[in-house]
């Protein structure tokens, strides 16, 4: 009994020390990755979604004026400069990590 015990103990050990990331960490490292320019006066690169280690992370941007920029990143100019705040917000399973 006391070998089965120990075997079962070695077990749960050896599956709780894999090194597989956790859902926060790859998303800290996907936005930590992305570059959005202070000022343009071209389209954006928006994507919708993020690969990271063989997984799919869920992107949301918004934006403060969509007449201005809109959330698939599509520049509107005009003769007048403008302010426009970028929102990501993303996803993986139960976690979310916002930034501005």
């Amino acid at each position: 009994m006391k070998k089965i015990i120990f075997l079962v103990f070695v077990v749960l050990l050896l599956v709780g020390c894999t090194n597989k990331p956790t859902d926060i960490k790859l998303l800290n490292e996907v936005m930590n990755s992305i570059d959005i320019p202070v000022e343009t006066k071209e389209n954006l690169e928006l994507p919708k979604t993020y690969t990271i280690e063989n997984t799919e992370i869920e992107a949301i941007w918004t934006s403060s004026d969509e007449n201005i920029i809109s959330t698939d990143g599509v520049v509107f100019r005009s003769n007048v400069d403008s302010y426009v705040t970028i929102d990501l917000v993303l996803k993986l399973n139960a976690e979310t990590l916002t930034n501005s």
